[in-house]
């Protein structure tokens, strides 16, 4: 007498929720024993952790108790009490103060400059692909620890799109960056208006990463309403983050929420998030021209153009910096975006395009009036 077609069902059903427990099993003990083999270096041990939530990554980055050591935990904070180190004058006449506001792009010009030119004074702020935004806040909180001869502001082309942020961690979920920032936007009047971040430096997201109160709360309210490839699902920590097949899952989702924002809402293939987004970053790069100007300092914007970057780019701003009459370099003059033999593996420009901006800039330094 054959079975049942339900009692079928439910065997099978048994035996199918019993492999895929086998297999999340398997991937989680894989998972430790690479994590555990190469300290979390290996390419797998990172794929099987990309998908856990921001909260999840956090905590292993700071522990529970929000004070364990991480690098990417301490960069990028606006913070001048992080600054204190950093050289804020010349020591002799001869000398040129170079402050440089951005990311890694430009910290790697900025430092070929100086291993070619030994009168360079160099002060270095940014955070890890930190959007215009970021360094307009970092210059006008700068703006009464250093008097620069020359304002070097790196402007990321795979950036422009996060203006909209409010934090790294808002647009780097597998390797979350929580620096804050403000976010810039003109009201239905016009006006041109900032939203601060609700957390503002490294101790207050320890304290309030560590209580998970309402400040906590409170700040990862405005990181979801302000990209809307973040929801619970992706940043809240839950039972789910111990199993390695619902991390997959998470990555997922977050992949084609993200894919499906940077697209928007119509079909013309010009208007996704970075058309969007040229309003800010042009009122950003505007008042630090203002400033610079006011401050009697040269300002020099270095944009990079990194991989994939789309012809767009250079179209929109190259004319914006000509009428603005901002000083620039463009790494299309040296290096094409589209192809990968220009870049290391980790995505920064080959040393060689390197150089050649930094001659570029260091030129334009020497022509300074």
């Amino acid at each position: 007498m054959s079975p049942h077609p339900r009692t079928k069902l439910v065997v099978t059903s048994i035996w199918f929720m019993a492999w895929i427990c086998i297999i999340d099993l398997g991937l989680n003990w894989v998972g430790r024993f690479e994590e555990a083999r190469t300290g979390g270096q290996s390419s797998l041990a990172r794929y099987l952790e990309y998908g856990r939530s921001l909260e999840g990554k956090l905590e292993r980055m700071v522990g529970k108790d929000g004070q364990g050591q991480n690098s990417i935990i301490s960069a990028g904070w606006i913070d001048p009490a992080q600054w204190t180190s950093l050289p804020a004058d010349k020591a002799r006449a001869d000398q040129t103060l170079m402050v440089v506001y951005g990311q890694s792009f430009a910290f790697r010009v900025a430092r070929q400059a100086l291993a070619s030119n030994d009168r360079l004074v160099l002060r270095s702020i940014g955070g890890p692909a930190a959007p215009i935004s970021h360094s307009y806040a970092a210059y006008l909180a700068d703006t009464h620890r250093s008097r620069a001869d020359i304002v070097v502001v790196g402007v990321l082309a795979s950036s422009l799109d996060k203006s909209s942020a409010i934090s790294g961690a808002g647009y780097t979920f597998e390797n979350p960056a929580p620096f804050t920032f403000p976010r810039h936007f003109q009201s239905p009047q016009g006006v041109w208006q900032a939203e601060l971040p609700v957390v503002q430096t490294e101790q207050g997201f320890r304290q309030a990463f560590q209580s998970r109160g309402e400040t906590w709360s409170r700040f990862v309210d405005q990181l979801m309403r302000n990209n809307p490839a973040l929801d619970a699902f992706v940043v809240k920590q839950s039972v789910l983050d111990e199993s390695a097949l619902a991390r997959l899952a998470r990555r997922g989702w977050y992949s084609a929420k993200n894919a499906e924002s940077k697209e928007g809402t119509d079909n013309d293939q010009h208007q996704g998030a970075l058309a969007r987004n040229w309003a800010p970053n042009l009122h950003a790069l505007s008042q630090m021209q203002a400033l610079a100007a006011s401050r009697q300092e040269r300002l020099i914007v270095l944009l990079f153009q990194d991989k994939g970057t789309p012809k767009e780019v250079s179209d929109t701003l190259i004319p914006f910096f000509k009428n603005s009459r901002i000083s620039y370099i463009d790494s299309r003059e040296f290096i094409d975006p589209m192809d990968k033999n220009n870049f290391i593996a980790d995505g920064h420009f080959v040393a060689a395009a390197d150089e050649k901006i930094a001659q570029r800039l260091l030129g334009m330094i020497k022509d300074a009036p």
